[in-house]
């Protein structure tokens, strides 16, 4: 008699998914300040909530880089950083140190990326709070890369501890954090040794953390230009440093916060995200991300690519992020005029029926269908294109694409505090809407 064993596929532990569990931004423009002894050493101290959505939280680890977005491109650091790094759960313990590759104290080499070895088992109800401090010494002349945080924020100073982030020498001392140590608004805490950093509102940061979750929830990487980073939002009523209406939607969702890593940079095209320093980050991101954001086109409109070259690079990232298990979400493009002033000409390439009509129509008309490498929907493609997402009924006159209320605008090209305002409400609405 022959038996048959019959093998069925396991769903692993639930409790063992490991996802982006905070919304932060890469980091732009970073400077380390004043030398001091050749070195530059810096802490900075933030403190987290844990998602709600996602039930409890355990095994947290940080992903550091040592790389920026300058002007329109990336930028290599122009030499390696020691980075050490701890976490305190709760506020009232004791600090519990990473290693990366082994190391407390470990070299991060320009244009790297660094993840922790393992994330402690401390396990953490929704919505609690735990704090992650790092600390950096780069040679003088190199600057400080760090993250952003951008939402889901809150500080005490007033709280203090110590722990031994001091491994080697004294290249990363011990520091009480208490009541006199300066901060800013994203948590610039306590450069010592050396002046304050000098541009403090980028402190020495994790990029992302990432986190084994009970629940696992929508968790985005989001490719976007200036309007994606918040140009031109003049509003932070909430106090928590978040800007722009990606931000500001994602965190507003009825459910909880969408934690996002929002790769964004003023002036930037596909081209930047779809090589070098950045296509690696982003690839190293995907495995902790369920879904792919992008918007990015209108520095494409306005630098002259044709519609054939947009639709190729665009097909690249969407291909790109589908290989990696995301799903895919394209934003629709902005209106564009030459000016805030009331009933401005739009720009060249924005006219009704141009570039920027063109380049729309083409997302909506892709959405779910099978597309060859350049766009082309044919029947042996890939269906790419999972949503689209479209914000400008809310902001733009479809009959001359100039902006249907020009106190939406900063400059006519980025949306102004009352815009990022009105768009992260539908922003909200989509986020709502997003399922594993």
């Amino acid at each position: 008699m022959v038996t048959t064993i019959k093998y069925k596929k396991l769903a692993g532990n639930p409790t063992a998914q490991e996802q982006l569990i905070a919304t932060t931004r890469i980091a732009i423009n970073l400077d380390g300040g004043a030398s001091d002894s050749n070195r530059r050493t810096c802490e900075a101290q933030q403190l987290y909530n844990a998602l709600g959505k996602s039930g409890r939280v355990n095994g947290i680890r940080p992903i550091y880089t040592n790389f920026y977005l300058a002007s329109s491109g990336e930028a290599l650091a122009p030499a390696s950083a020691k980075i050490a790094s701890s976490i305190l759960i709760p506020l009232t313990g004791n600090a519990r140190s990473y290693t990366f590759n082994g190391e407390l104290l470990s070299t991060l080499h320009s244009g790297g990326i660094a993840i922790a070895d393992y994330g402690f088992d401390m396990d953490i109800a929704p919505n609690e709070q735990f704090v992650v401090r790092s600390a950096i010494s780069v040679a003088s002349g190199s600057r400080m890369i760090g993250g952003y945080l951008a939402g889901n924020l809150s500080y005490d100073i007033g709280r203090k501890h110590t722990d031994d982030l001091a491994v080697v020498g004294d290249v990363i001392q011990n520091v009480t954090l208490g009541t006199t140590a300066p901060i800013s608004n994203n948590a610039s805490l306590n450069s010592y040794g050396a002046t304050l950093i000098g541009n403090s509102s980028f402190a020495y940061s994790p990029l992302a953390l990432v986190g084994k979750v009970q629940t696992r929830s929508p968790a985005i990487l989001a490719v976007t230009d200036s309007n994606g980073y918040g140009t031109g939002d003049d509003t932070f009523g909430d106090g928590q440093g978040a800007v722009g209406y990606i931000a500001r939607g994602l965190r507003a969702a009825a459910g909880g916060v969408i934690p996002a890593v929002l790769c964004s940079r003023s002036g930037a095209t596909l081209q930047l995200y779809n090589r070098g320093a950045m296509g690696r980050l982003i690839s190293t991101l995907s495995p902790y991300c369920s879904h792919f954001l992008q918007q990015v086109s209108g520095n494409s409109i306005g630098g002259g690519e044709t519609l054939a070259n947009m639709k190729t690079n665009m097909v690249i990232a969407w291909r790109r992020a589908a290989l990696n298990g995301m799903k895919v979400i394209q934003l629709e493009g902005l209106p564009r005029t030459v000016s805030a002033t009331p009933d401005a000409a739009v720009e060249t390439g924005w006219e009704v029926g141009g570039l920027f009509n063109q380049l729309n129509t083409w997302f909506a008309s892709v959405v779910g269908q099978p597309i060859d490498a350049n766009g082309n929907i044919t029947q042996n493609g890939d269906v790419l294109l999972d949503a689209y997402w479209t914000i400008n009924d809310l902001i733009m006159d479809s009959n001359t694409n100039k902006w249907s209320d020009y106190s939406f605008t900063s400059d006519g090209i980025h949306l102004s505090g009352a815009g990022h305002a009105e768009v992260a409400a539908r922003i909200a609405t989509y986020a709502d809407a997003l399922t594993i």
